[in-house]
């Protein structure tokens, strides 16, 4: 016997809570699968810190499609670690610029990333045009 009245249930909410949990799944996996390294939004800062040089929060957010606050999660997290760390802006007193540290530089990274480079590979390496390997390819 069914303990539960049959409610029906819109479609739209349907699909909203399956994709609530769907995310809340994948989140959790993604988190159990490597706890010791470092998640791609960490990663992916950190090679834009590279690419880019120091960066505020707001400018890494937009770059990451992230929201701010989110970003700032992601950066904690980082500093935490000693990857980065920040500084005052040159020419604006109210922003904080975040750069990478020693320990934060591919070099450092080995254990960060289960390829051994540091970084992951975005693209293959026959397609580099620079000893970095997370590098755009040329067109």
């Amino acid at each position: 016997m069914n303990d539960t009245p049959d409610l029906p249930i819109s479609l739209d909410t349907a699909v909203e809570e399956l994709l609530r949990a769907t995310g809340q799944l994948l989140r959790r996996l993604r988190a159990e699968a490597n706890p010791s390294e470092l998640n791609w939004s960490q990663t992916w800062a950190l090679a834009r810190l590279d690419r880019h040089g120091p960066m505020n929060t707001a400018d890494l957010a937009r770059g990451e499609g992230v929201k701010p606050q989110s970003m700032g999660s992601t950066l904690a997290d980082l500093e935490q670690d000693g990857l980065i760390k920040r500084r005052p802006h040159p020419t604006d007193g109210r922003q904080v610029l975040f750069e990478l540290t020693d320990k934060g530089w591919p070099s450092g990274k080995e254990t960060a990333c289960s390829n051994g480079s540091g970084w992951p590979r975005p693209w293959p390496s026959s397609t580099r045009t620079s000893s970095r390997p997370w590098s755009r390819p040329s067109p």
